[in-house]
Order: structure tokens, then C-alpha cells, then sequence
């Protein structure tokens, strides 16, 4: 099985961020949406892979921005199924997700996600790491 080389390129970015002191800040205000926010958008791919949410409450955002509308929460250890990612305009890196044994679905921070694990999920022998188009 092979990595995509947009997760390559991708993992490459968030480290040097990291490193930089540039990473997404973990904590996601509760307010309404406001002005700098795109609104909400909802891709329906479904790529491979899911990650484990770092501890604590997290917020299921109905787009890539922080300061963007919550739709739902998701807790601390809890796995969320990766359906596709994307960068916004800041250069923070989202995903998103399914939360596990649910149909809550929403956008949540990479910030926000440990342990990532990029499986075969549908068995077609590539792992697909999606980048969400449409917005």
C-alpha cells in the first residue's frame, strides 16, 4: 500500500508550522459564526484513515475556521473517521471527519487529533488520503 504524496507533502507542512510555533491553537471559541467565517459546507467524500481526539472537548465546526459555527462536540479519546481534509486560508490544517459509531459529522482541527492512523478502510488496496474540493 502507498501514502499519498499530498499526505507526504502535507505532513511536512504541519511539522515545519509546528516547529515554527505556528501551530492551530487547541481551543475553539464558542461563539456564532462570525464575518470571516465561509459559512458552512459539508463535502461528501470519504477517504481512509481516522485519528483519536486529544483530551478534552472539542467542537465540530460547519467549516475550516475556527471562529466558524458549531455544529456539534466531540470528546476526548473518542475516534473520528477521516473523510477528507483542507488548509484554510491561515495555513491551519482540518479534517473532515465522522465521529465513531455516529452520524455527527463535521470539520475539527489536526490540532485537535493524536494518534492518526491511515488505514484501508474500504480494502481497495491504496490508501486514499482526500483532500475535500467544492468550497
Amino acid at each position: 500500500m502507498r501514502l499519498s504524496v499530498a499526505r507526504a507533502l502535507r505532513a511536512g507542512i504541519v511539522a515545519a508550522l509546528l516547529t515554527a510555533g505556528l501551530g492551530v491553537a487547541a481551543t475553539q471559541p464558542a461563539s456564532a459564526a462570525s464575518s470571516s467565517c465561509p459559512g458552512s459546507w459539508y463535502p461528501s467524500d470519504n477517504g481512509d484513515g481516522s485519528g483519536i481526539m486529544k483530551a478534552g472537548t472539542w467542537n465540530l465546526k460547519g467549516n475550516y475556521y475556527s471562529d466558524c459555527a458549531n455544529i456539534g462536540t466531540v470528546n476526548g479519546g473518542e475516534r473520528v473517521w477521516f473523510l477528507c481534509w483542507s488548509t484554510n486560508s491561515y495555513g491551519n490544517l482540518w479534517w473532515y471527519v465522522r465521529v465513531a459509531g455516529t452520524t455527527k459529522r463535521g470539520w475539527i482541527s489536526a490540532a485537535n487529533i493524536t494518534a492518526e492512523r491511515m488505514t484501508d478502510d474500504n480494502g481497495d488496496g491504496v490508501i486514499a488520503d482526500k483532500m475535500c474540493y467544492g468550497l
